[in-house]
C-alpha cells in the first residue's frame, strides 16, 4: 500500500502581524494531526515556529511533512502624550500627538499625527507600522475647565490686616501670577498666599496648547483698629468693679483677665468684674464692623483699699447701779470711724461712735454685739458677737430657742462665767428623758435621736460646778419653737 503525501499550504510567505495568525492547509488525507495539537485539515498558527502534520490515508498509512517556518512581526504600540488625564481651559485647546509609525487613525477621523483639540471627550489613535501591522487604541480623556474655575480661594477673601488667603491653581505647572494686572516676580507655584488688596489671576500656560488668563479674585484687606484707651476703677477689696471703653462708632470691645491668649471675659463698652481682693489689671480690644480686632491688648487697672477689718472683745460684766456695766475694746485694723449696737434696744445709749465704749446692760442674758467699721476711703466691715451678760459665779438659762439653721438662737444652753463643770438633762411632758450632755460647752439642738422634736415646752434639770467649788441645781421649762 502506497503511503500519502503529506503537504502543508500557507496562506501567505511573509511574516504575519503580532496578535494576526497564518492559515496552514495540509494535503488531502483521512485523517491530521498537527505539531501545535490540531487534528483538521486547516489549522491557524498563532505563536512563531516550525508547523509539521501527520497525514493518514483511509488505508492506514501515514506520513509527516516537511516543516513550515511561520514568523510574526514585532507588536506595534500606540500612545499619545501629554499622558494621562487632560484639562484645558474653556477658550484654549490642546495638542495630542501619537508615537511615531506609518500612518494613523484619529477617533475624530483625523490620519495626521498630532490633532487640536477643544472640546471634553474621549479621543482614541491607531497607529500603523512600515510592515502595515495596526496598534491597539490609545485613549487619552479631556476634560473642559472654565476660566471662573482655574483659580480656587482656600478662604475668605475679605480678611483683617496680617492675616492672608492662600489662592490655588487648577495646574501644577505652567503658572504665572499677577496682582492688579501685573506679573508677580517668582510666583510660578501653584499656590500663592495673598496678603494685600488687589485683583489676582493666574495666566497658565499649558506644555501644548495657548495660554489662558483664569477670572480674576478679587481680595480685600480690612484695617484693624487702633489700641484704645480706657478707664479703670478703685473698690474695697472685695467689691466689683466697673471698668470702661470710650464709644466710638463701629467698634465694640472684648475683655480679657490676660495680657495675651485666654478667653473672652465680657463685651461691650463697660465690664464688670468678679470681687476683687487685690490690685488687678485686665485687658480690652477693640473689634470692628468687619470683625477685626485691635492687635495690642489695652491694660487697665483696677486698685484696691484696704478693707478695716472688724473685731472686738467685751469684759466680764460688772454689777453697777443695778445693771450690768460691760467694757468694749476694738481690735479693727485701719479703721476711721465706728459704729456700735450693743443689742439692747430697751437702752436710750443702745449706739455709740467712740472707738471703746462702755455700755450698761440693765438684765442678764445674750445681747448681739454688732461693730461696723469704716475707712477714711468708706471701706466698711461689720462683725457681730453674741454676748453673754452674767455675774461670775451666776447663772443664765434661756427661756426658749428657735432650733431652725438660721445662725441665731439654734442652740440651748446654759450661760455663765467661772463654770468648771456642768451636766443638762431634758425631759419631755411625760417626764421621760429625751437628751443629755456632761460638757459644759454642749447645748441641745432640739433633737432626741437625730430626729427634731415638736414645737412645746421641755423640762430641764441642770447642775452646775463652779471654779470655786461651790454648786448650783437649777430646774425650769425651755420652749422650743420653729
Amino acid at each position: 500500500m502506497q503511503a500519502p503525501l503529506a503537504t502543508i499550504t500557507s496562506s501567505s510567505t511573509l511574516p504575519v502581524c503580532s496578535g494576526d495568525s497564518l492559515m496552514l492547509t495540509a494535503g488531502n488525507g483521512a485523517n491530521f494531526q498537527w505539531s501545535n495539537g490540531a487534528s483538521s485539515q486547516v489549522t491557524y498558527a498563532t505563536a512563531p515556529g516550525n508547523y509539521t502534520v501527520m497525514v493518514t490515508n483511509g488505508a492506514g498509512c501515514s506520513a509527516i511533512s516537511l516543516p513550515v517556518t511561520v514568523a510574526f512581526f514585532p507588536a506595534t504600540n500606540s500612545s499619545i502624550s501629554p499622558t494621562g488625564n487632560i484639562v484645558i481651559v474653556q477658550g484654549a485647546n490642546a495638542i495630542l500627538t501619537a508615537n511615531s509609525g506609518n500612518s494613523y487613525l484619529w477617533s475624530t477621523g483625523s490620519t495626521s499625527q498630532a490633532i487640536t483639540v477643544t472640546t471634553a471627550g474621549s479621543y482614541t489613535v491607531t497607529v500603523t507600522d512600515a510592515n502595515g501591522c495596526k496598534s491597539a487604541p490609545a485613549t487619552s480623556q479631556v476634560s473642559l475647565l472654565s476660566s471662573a474655575n482655574l483659580v480656587t480661594a482656600n478662604g475668605p477673601t475679605s480678611f483683617c490686616n496680617g492675616d492672608s488667603v492662600k489662592l490655588s491653581s487648577a495646574f501644577i505647572n505652567g503658572n504665572q501670577w499677577f496682582k492688579n494686572g501685573v506679573s508677580i516676580a517668582g510666583a510660578t507655584s501653584q499656590h500663592y498666599m495673598a496678603k494685600a488688596t488687589g485683583y489676582y489671576h493666574v495666566l497658565y500656560t499649558p506644555t501644548s496648547g495657548i495660554p489662558v488668563n483664569s477670572d480674576s479674585v478679587q481680595v480685600i484687606i480690612r484695617t484693624v483698629p487702633n489700641q484704645i484707651a480706657a478707664t479703670g476703677d478703685t473698690v474695697c477689696q472685695g467689691e466689683v468693679a466697673m471698668i470702661s471703653a470710650p464709644a466710638v462708632s463701629g467698634l465694640t470691645y472684648q475683655w480679657y483677665t490676660s495680657a495675651t491668649g485666654g478667653t473672652i471675659a465680657g463685651t461691650g463698652l463697660n465690664f464688670t468684674t468678679s470681687a476683687v481682693q487685690q490690685t488687678t489689671t485686665y485687658y480690652v480690644t477693640a473689634v470692628n464692623s468687619f470683625g477685626c480686632e485691635s492687635d495690642q491688648r489695652t491694660a487697665v487697672t483696677v486698685m484696691t483699699y484696704q478693707v478695716p477689718e472688724a473685731n472686738f472683745t467685751a469684759t466680764n460684766p460688772v454689777p453697777v447701779n443695778g445693771g450690768f456695766e460691760v467694757q468694749f475694746t476694738n481690735a479693727a485694723s485701719s479703721a476711721s470711724s465706728y459704729y456700735w449696737d450693743f443689742g439692747d434696744p430697751s437702752s436710750n445709749d443702745n449706739n455709740s461712735s467712740d472707738p471703746d465704749p462702755m455700755h450698761l446692760y440693765a438684765q442678764p442674758g445674750d445681747y448681739t454685739v454688732t461693730l461696723i467699721t469704716s475707712s477714711a476711703e468708706g471701706c466698711t466691715d461689720t462683725i457681730s458677737k453674741i454676748l453673754t451678760v452674767v455675774l461670775n459665779n451666776h447663772l443664765f438659762v434661756p427661756t426658749g430657742f428657735t432650733p431652725n439653721n438660721d445662725g441665731n438662737n439654734d442652740i440651748f444652753r446654759v450661760r455663765g462665767n467661772n463654770i468648771r463643770h456642768s451636766e443638762m438633762h431634758i425631759y419631755n411632758q411625760w417626764g421621760q428623758q429625751i437628751w443629755f450632755s456632761l460638757k459644759e460647752t454642749t447645748g441641745w439642738d432640739g433633737k432626741m435621736n437625730g430626729e427634731m422634736v415638736p414645737n412645746g415646752t421641755y423640762a430641764y434639770m441642770i447642775r452646775v460646778t463652779f471654779d470655786n467649788g461651790t454648786t448650783e441645781m437649777l430646774r425650769g421649762n425651755i420652749s422650743v419653737i420653729r
